[in-house]
């Protein structure tokens, strides 16, 4: 199986199956198509179709199930917490009421945004993430936090998160929230602290960075 374009389109969650992204169209040359949703599915179809090689081939079984595990407290609990800070506390959300790039109007986005900011702290309440404190919204995230320096500690002196030669699964999915993190800055400001505070996780940013995206300002990035 292999493509030979695709293309980038912009949508949101009303407009995808099960109002859940990402997802991803795939037009066959006899015309057919094939919706695949959740980047769960869409890493693990694409990984047994050989479009791309399976990051975690190296990994034994124990360690697989290791990194699953990782993934989902990254994605299922960690992601809608620091979504629950961003939108739900004041000062976040001016921050990214202000730094969110849309081409309208400022009174056009001011109203985007409020509507956006009601959505969001609806459904984080709703799924239950919204009820917590922030004291232990903050506790949730400084587990997290501590659980990646912990795995990056034990890991035998190597560079990434299971151990490995090369990075895993598991690193593109945290390294992506921390740099995520880091450039969303004042918008989380408390999530950004925790990060900076821990010298492994900036060595960690910074290896990641260095072999992903040689063109991020680094300086600007971890200040």
């Amino acid at each position: 199986m292999s493509f030979t374009s695709y293309v980038l389109t912009p949508t949101q969650f009303s407009d995808a199956p099960r109002n859940k992204l990402p997802f991803i169209t795939i037009e066959y040359s006899d015309n057919t198509k094939e919706t695949i949703t959740d980047s769960h599915f869409i890493i693990k179809t694409f990984t047994e179709r050989k479009v791309f090689r399976d990051l975690d081939a190296a990994l034994t079984t124990q360690q697989r199930a290791d990194s699953s595990a990782f993934l989902a407290w990254t994605e299922h609990l960690l992601y809608p917490v620091v979504v629950t800070t961003r939108f739900a506390r004041e000062t976040n959300f001016q921050v990214m009421r202000a730094t969110i790039p849309i081409p309208v109007p400022a009174i056009v986005k001011w109203f985007i945004m409020w509507f956006l900011r009601r959505n969001i702290v609806a459904q984080m309440w709703k799924a239950g993430f919204g009820r917590y404190a922030e004291k232990e919204q903050d506790e949730l995230i400084q587990e997290w936090v501590d659980g990646v320096c912990a795995k990056l500690e034990l890991n035998g002196g190597k560079k990434w998160i299971m151990g490995a030669e090369e990075p895993t699964l598991v690193d593109i999915t945290v390294w992506g929230f921390l740099a995520n993190a880091l450039e969303v800055g004042s918008g989380n400001e408390e999530f950004k602290a925790m990060i900076l505070r821990k010298q492994i996780l900036v060595e960690y940013v910074k290896r990641g960075a260095n072999r992903w995206f040689q063109e991020y300002d680094l300086n600007r990035l971890l200040k």
